[in-house]
Formats: C-alpha cells, structure tokens, sequence
C-alpha cells in the first residue's frame, strides 16, 4: 500500500529551511511643474491647473475658471517651483535666519510673505504702489515656467523688442534673476520676431577660384579682349606689331599681379565662420520686388557644400498659397538659392 504524503509540512521541521523574501514598490514623484513641460502657453498652463485645484475641492461646475483661481492656480504653480529652485533658501528664511552673503539672492533682500511666496525686499516698501510692484515674485532663471512667462508678456506687447517685454514682466509683479539675457535669447528664437527683424544669412566669404588668380590667355572665362583685335601678317612690320602685343600683355599681367591681385586678398564682408543651413530648415525667401510681409515660405531639401565645408547655396521647396479643395498644396517649386537670399526663421529638430 502506498503511503500518504502529507500535503503540509509541520512548522518547525529541522529538515525545512526558512527563506525570507522582500518585497519592494517604487514610484516615481512628480511636481507640478515638471507636468507643465507640456504646455507651450503660460494662461492656458494656468487656467488647466485651476480646473485641477476646483476638483480637488470637489467642485463639480463647468464653467471657466475665475479670476481669483487662476490666481490660485499660478501662485501655487509658482510656489511649486520655488520650493524645487531655492529649497535651501526656503528652509533658512522659513526659520528666521539670513541668507549669506555669497548666496545669488543676497542682495535681493529676498523675503517670504504670508503665503509662502518668495519676493523681493527692494527699498520701495514705502512707497504707495500696489505690493505685486513694490515686491515681485522671484523667479528662477532657465526653468520651463520662465519661459512660459517670458513668452506670454512678449506676445502681449506684440513683439516689440526686449526693453518693451522686460517692461511688462516686471510691471506685471515678477523678478526673473537673469531677465535681460533671459528675454534676448527668447526674442533670439521667436519665430514672429524673425519674420519682422531678422536678417538675411550670410557665410564666411570663400576663397577666390582659379580662374580669377592665375594669368590665362583672352576668352578662356569671358568675352572681353582687352588687346585686340590685331591684325597679323607677314613680314617685319607685322612682326614688330606683334612683338609689341606680346610686351604690352607680359606688362599687364605683371602689373595686374603686383597693383590688383592684393587687392582683393582681404574678405571686405562676411568674415566669420557661420551656421550652415541643414535640411529641414524653414526659411524665408527674401525678395527684393516684393515687401517683406510678402516673402515666401519654404524648407531646405538639399545644401551645396563648398570646398572648405560650408553651405553658401541651398535648394528651398516652395509651397504655392493656392489650395485644392482638400485643403492640401499641390503646386510645388524647387530653387537653388544663395543664403544672402534665406531668412531663417526655424532650426531643424
């Protein structure tokens, strides 16, 4: 008879070995802010964190945010970023303490108000302005947010410069450490202000070719003889009359290599080394017999590489303005251009 196996070990069984195992969770955190990388518009990154605070609140309308809670919304969207950027500072003047002398925001007189908010101290305490422009919020430099901020009060003075956008933002209660490089490399980038101000490309001027540097008989590269014609025949005097020709170009070319070639060996433009244009990038083609508003848009198919590697000619695809009736461009136009004729307005990714 077979004998029964028992289903269970008994616990203690010295011939059991106890093994232990362990269990682990992870879950990765994420703020506020790194969630707003998504979003490109700085009011519409705050009307979506309003709507986020109202269901927290568990309220359940419909309709548009109001102004005190995008109020809400962008103080805590700032504070969020705030305690990601200056955490140590936070910490000292939350206790009482002073900043150090070596810390960026030292001579800021930097504070915190009743609602947690990093602000700037300044000397306009005294003053009878509205407390949003005698104390600005801080703001870091380089962080998403910025730039999304950057960005709204520049489209809101319709791109007038860098003195009208660093106007507004500070005007409208913000200290963004940094805020004049921070506004020029924006500008440097907007793709509306490159369609209004931005000039033509331009590359380092290329050597001279061959053809222009060394003596060549009349007709090899154009058609202008600059010692004829002359009528040859046979017999002494023709032969001086040639002899003479031949005296008067010897003469020529040394002076042309002595008074002129050296001339033209200094760049008189276009000396530094620059970007070369790639394929994919979107540029303006600048036309002289139309205004600028009328130049035409198109993308960088192909670049011609000099001798020394940089790209003074590209061929541009055009789109036509006409559209069938799918909405779709049909007619297409492919140039080669020179890019003292392109205007850049987008890098290719």
């Amino acid at each position: 008879m077979p004998t029964e196996v028992p289903s269970e070990l008994p616990v203690g069984d010295p011939e059991v070995r106890k093994a232990q195992t362990f269990q682990t969770k992870t879950s990765e955190q994420v703020d506020l802010v790194d969630r707003l990388n998504k979003f490109s518009c700085w009011s519409r990154a705050v009307k979506a964190v309003a709507r986020l605070i109202r269901r927290a609140r568990k309220v359940k309308s419909c309709d548009l945010s109001s102004v005190s809670e995008r109020q809400s919304a962008e103080q805590l969207i700032i504070k969020d970023m705030q305690s990601q950027t200056y955490g140590e500072e936070i910490k000292l003047l939350s206790k009482g303490h002073q900043l150090p002398k070596q810390n960026k925001l030292y001579h800021l007189d930097v504070f915190l108000d009743a609602e947690g908010v990093l602000k700037v101290g300044g000397r306009l305490s005294r003053s009878s302005f509205p407390n949003t422009f005698k104390h600005p919020t801080v703001i870091p430099q380089g962080h998403h947010v910025t730039s999304l901020i950057i960005a709204h009060h520049h489209e809101r003075v319709k791109h007038q410069g860098k003195g009208f956008t660093i106007n507004e933002i500070r005007s409208n209660g913000y200290w963004i450490c940094g805020l004049s490089r921070a506004v020029a490399t924006y500008i440097r980038h907007c793709v509306t202000c490159r369609r209004l101000r931005r000039p033509v490309e331009s590359q380092k001027m290329s050597d001279l070719p061959v053809e222009r540097t060394e003596p060549t008989p009349p007709f090899t590269y154009c058609g202008m003889d600059c010692f004829g014609p002359f009528w040859t025949k046979q017999g002494r005097k023709e032969e001086k009359r040639w002899r003479q020709v031949q005296y008067l170009t010897e003469q020529f070319w040394s002076r042309w290599k002595k008074e002129y070639l050296h001339s033209i060996t200094a760049r008189q433009c276009w000396h530094g080394t620059k970007r070369n244009l790639q394929v994919g990038d979107v540029v303006m083609d600048a036309e002289d017999t139309l205004p600028r508003s009328k130049w035409r848009l198109g993308t960088v198919t192909e670049v011609i590489q000099g001798k020394d590697g940089l790209v003074r000619r590209a061929k541009i695809l055009f789109g036509e303005k006409e559209l069938n009736h799918k909405g779709e461009r049909t007619i297409r136009t492919s140039l080669e251009r020179p890019v003292q004729k392109l205007v850049l307005l987008l890098e290719a990714v």
